[in-house]
């Protein structure tokens, strides 16, 4: 249950970072809004997908 807890706060940490590049990539090319974009998109994509599997393999272990 701890691991889930600290799996959750990297992904908070990685969101924070992922931010923080897109300002700075924002700021020095001007190709960067579409990057930012791309990755805040395949990024939450990848947190609802790990968050799908957090809650299934809770709810398996519940049945």
């Amino acid at each position: 249950m701890h691991q889930r807890i600290v799996g959750n706060s990297d992904v908070i940490q990685k969101g924070r970072w992922l931010v923080k590049a897109c300002r700075h990539i924002n700021n020095t090319s001007p190709n960067g809004l579409h990057w930012c974009i791309f990755s805040s998109f395949s990024f939450s994509a990848f947190s609802l997908a790990s968050l799908a599997l957090l809650i299934f393999s809770s709810v398996s272990f519940l049945f």
